[in-house]
C-alpha cells in the first residue's frame, strides 16, 4: 500500500479537488484506492463525490473498523473508489492531539493495508496531525497556486515538514496554471529558494492548467475526467496519477514499504 499525503500551505489552492480527482484517476486504471478526508474541521470530499458525509475519520480513530466507516463512491459503471469522510464542525483540539493523528495513520497502516493507493487530503497549513499523517505518508504532495502568498505558504510548509522530520518525501504540484512559462518560473525560483535555505527542494511533479472542466465537474459533483474526458486539466490528472504510480513501483522495488518516512515522533503508529 502506498499512503499519499495531499497538503497545501493556505486554502484556496484546490488541494481537495486534486486529492478527490487523483483518487479517481488511479481508482479508473482498476486500482484499489481509499481516499481519506482528514480535515476534521472543513471536511467537503463527501459534497465533490455527491454521497452523504458524517465524522467517520474521528470515528475510525475512536476504535471503530475502517471496513463499516468507507463510503462507495461510484465513479463508472463497474468502478468505484472507497472514501473515508469528515464532516465540518469537529473542535480541532479532538484531532490536533498527536496521539490521534498517529493513531489515525496506524490505523490507516494496517486496516487499509489491502488498499493499493490511500490518498489523504489535508486540512491547509500547518498542524500536528498534518505533521504526523505527513511522516506516516510514503509521499506528501504539496499543492499550490502562482500567487506570492501561497508559494510563499507552500515553502514554509516544506520548511516546517523537513524541519521535523529529515527523511520525509514532498514532491510539488502547482495547480490553476496558464502557462507554461508561468510553471517554469515558479518552479524554478521555488527550487532555488529552497535549495539555498533548506539544503533540498521538493521534486517538481506538474502543473495542472486553470480550466472551466474544474468548475463545471465540482458544480456537478462529478470528476473531471468523467465531466470532460478530452480536457487539459483532466489529461495533467492523468499525468500526475502515472508519477504517483511511479513512486509506488519504486517503492515495492526498493522494498520500503515499512521503513519510509517513519520518524522517532510518530513512532507508536508503527507495528
Amino acid at each position: 500500500m502506498t499512503m499519499v499525503s495531499i497538503l497545501s500551505g493556505k486554502g484556496g489552492a484546490g488541494k481537495s479537488v486534486i486529492a478527490f480527482n487523483l483518487a479517481e484517476r488511479l481508482a479508473a486504471k482498476g486500482h484499489r484506492t481509499l481516499l481519506v478526508d482528514a480535515d476534521v474541521t472543513s471536511g467537503n470530499l463527501h459534497l465533490l463525490a455527491n454521497v452523504d458525509g458524517g465524522d467517520n475519520v474521528r470515528r475510525l480513530t475512536a476504535g471503530e473498523p475502517l471496513r463499516v466507516l468507507t463510503t462507495e463512491v461510484k465513479i463508472a459503471s463497474h468502478t468505484s473508489l472507497d472514501l473515508l469522510c469528515s464532516s465540518a464542525g469537529t473542535p480541532p483540539e479532538e484531532f490536533e492531539d498527536v496521539r490521534a493523528a498517529a493513531g489515525l495513520a496506524r490505523r490507516l497502516r494496517t486496516e487499509a493495508a489491502h488498499y493499493e493507493y490511500v490518498i489523504v487530503d489535508h486540512a491547509s497549513g500547518v498542524s500536528k496531525a498534518a505533521t504526523i499523517l505527513a511522516s506516516a505518508s510514503d509521499l506528501n504532495l504539496v499543492v499550490l497556486i502562482p500567487e506570492l502568498t501561497s508559494i510563499s505558504d507552500a515553502y514554509g510548509l516544506c520548511k516546517y515538514l523537513y524541519h521535523t522530520y529529515e527523511g520525509i518525501t514532498c514532491g510539488l504540484l502547482i495547480n490553476r496554471t496558464q502557462s507554461e512559462e508561468e510553471v517554469t518560473y515558479v518552479r524554478t525560483k521555488f527550487a532555488a529558494v529552497a535549495q539555498r535555505f533548506l539544503g533540498r527542494s521538493p521534486e517538481f511533479l506538474g502543473a495542472v492548467d486553470e480550466d472551466a472542466a474544474v468548475r463545471a465537474a465540482v458544480a456537478r459533483q462529478q470528476p473531471i475526467a468523467r465531466v470532460s474526458p478530452e480536457s487539459v486539466v483532466s489529461q495533467a490528472l492523468t499525468g500526475l496519477a502515472r508519477v504517483v504510480k511511479r513512486h509506488h513501483s519504486e517503492q515495492i522495488q526498493g522494498d520500503r514499504r515499512e521503513a519510509i518516512n517513519i520518524n522517532p515522533a510518530a513512532a507508536d503508529i508503527r507495528e
